[in-house]
């Protein structure tokens, strides 16, 4: 039978070794907690539609069957597979670590000879629905699942974008909505994900790598009334390489996102947001914060065009460059979700 020595460990767990580093290597106490998740989530939702389908079909609601479920515990449970309409829970506007598909031309310690592009390729989507009646306050909860790429470029001359660095960002979701009234609204959000950063060979200095790697738990609550949303939480990192980081980041924001113009289905809307976050970096905390505002183009609940300027201050967001801090302003747009 094999055995699992510990030289075997070290090749089997090399991820959770950190190469080229000063640090002491240790082992992960997880070695694949994002499959763990993943294979569970799926055996759930497997078990949930098994048992849907053995069920009898049910014909609609009647009069009496609403009647009694105005009564204050009657829940009613349904199931939805892969949704199609807009995210329950909206991408926080000014936080970096969201899905966007988009650029921004960055204007690096208000410079203008050190110019970088930031190109965003992601994701987000609700993947099963779970929505819930009680009474006259409806409840909704969601599993989806991320996948991001955050990639730097240095520009230069003759329209040359040199890559300098990636960042891959993925795993599972889980969000919550809560409707108490009309214009009142209690949000949540949960994430287990999984980040890393790689030099690209557009860096100076590309042979000088190190591995970077970190898995968290992201936690965000959210009070939404009318157009405006306040919001806090915090991350909890349980996995990381290098081994240089606090163990709970807190964060707190707001955005508003508002129509001003209508044009038959078309719609402008100005959307804002502000960001904070308190990270800890080799013992000290690093006030990071970010902004961004513009004017969103499209159709109510359906993807649109956001135009917007950007503004950023504190540890660099690419893991490559994390003993970094930066500070630019921006222009760019993204393909609002």
């Amino acid at each position: 039978m094999y055995s699992m020595n510990a030289t075997n460990l070290r090749i089997f767990c090399r991820f959770c070794t950190a190469r080229r580093s000063v640090y002491r290597p240790r082992y992960c106490r997880m070695h694949y907690p994002l499959r763990t998740l993943l294979a569970l989530a799926l055996i759930v939702i497997g078990l949930d539609m098994q048992r849907l389908a053995a069920q009898p079909a049910q014909m609609p609601h009647s009069t009496d069957s609403l009647a009694r479920g105005n009564q204050s515990l009657a829940l009613e449970r349904r199931f939805a597979w892969l949704v199609s309409n807009a995210l329950l829970f909206r991408p926080l506007r000014a936080h970096v670590l969201e899905p966007r598909v988009g650029a921004v031309f960055q204007t690096e310690n208000f410079a203008e000879q050190s110019r970088t592009l930031r190109l965003d390729i992601g994701t987000s989507v609700d993947v099963v629905e779970f929505p819930f009646d009680l009474a006259a306050n409806p409840v909704e909860l969601r599993v989806g699942a991320d996948f991001f790429t955050y990639t730097r470029l240095r520009s230069e001359a003759n329209f040359r974008f040199p890559v300098e660095t990636s960042d891959y960002f993925f795993g599972v979701n889980s969000s919550f909505a809560w409707q108490y009234s009309h214009e009142l609204h209690a949000l949540a959000r949960l994430r287990v994900a999984h980040i890393s950063s790689h030099l690209v060979d557009g860096t100076p200095n590309f042979t000088q790598t190190f591995v970077y790697s970190r898995e968290f738990i992201d936690l965000v609550a959210a009070v939404q009334w009318k157009s405006l949303r306040f919001y806090a939480g915090g991350a909890v990192l349980f996995h990381t390489i290098p081994d240089r980081f606090g163990v709970f980041t807190p964060q707190i924001g707001m955005d508003v996102d508002t129509p001003f113009a209508q044009f038959g289905a078309m719609e402008l809307r100005f959307c804002a947001g502000y960001d904070a976050k308190l990270p800890i970096v080799d013992k000290r905390p690093v006030f990071t914060q970010s902004a961004q505002a513009g004017v969103r183009v499209g159709a109510q609940g359906k993807p649109g065009l956001l135009l917007g300027l950007y503004w950023f201050q504190g540890q660099s967001m690419h893991g490559m460059f994390f003993q970094c801090r930066d500070s630019y302003i921006g222009a760019g747009f993204q393909i609002d979700l």
